[in-house]
């Protein structure tokens, strides 16, 4: 058992709509140069006056939070990276809701590496905040950071 390389890992983002295993298989390869996620759950200790020691630990809600960033291209039909069904599809800019109207809601699919039997599967995405980059002697590049409802663990592998 070895170390997973990222670039055999695969990423698919779909609309809600589309929030399916049919509808991952059917999604553009959105080409992420990274997609880190993250969860954490708040806790809160409680204390008793009287004593050192907490008495309870109060849980509160999961939170799942992330980024992607990918090159940007020169043709329109390559940074349309979001599927939402019949043919059509998004840009990252577009999901963001950078465009005037409200970020779409999204579902993705992470797999790890090509070798894994399971998907994180990310529901409830909302794209917010979207940064563009020019550098001078570097790839131009697109980025944006989500929040999402919920994470799963799904046995589905990605094509």
């Amino acid at each position: 058992m070895g170390a997973l390389r990222g670039w055999q890992g695969k990423v698919r983002i779909v609309t809600a709509t589309q929030g399916n295993a049919s509808g991952f298989e059917d999604a553009p390869d959105p080409r992420l140069t990274s997609a880190p996620f993250e969860t954490s759950v708040d806790s809160e200790k409680v204390y008793v006056i009287g004593t050192r020691d907490a008495v309870d630990i109060l849980m509160s809600t999961q939170e799942v939070s992330g980024s992607v960033e990918r090159p940007f291209f020169s043709d329109n039909a390559s940074n349309q990276i979001v599927h939402a069904g019949n043919g059509s599809a998004f840009t990252l800019a577009e999901v963001a809701g950078i465009e005037g109207g409200e970020p779409i809601e999204c579902w993705m699919a992470i797999q790890p590496h090509s070798n894994t039997s399971f998907v994180f599967v990310l529901k409830g995405v909302k794209f917010r905040g979207w940064s563009f980059n020019v550098a001078a002697g570097d790839v131009t590049t697109e980025r944006a950071d989500f929040d999402a409802t919920s994470i799963n663990i799904s046995t589905m592998t990605l094509e």
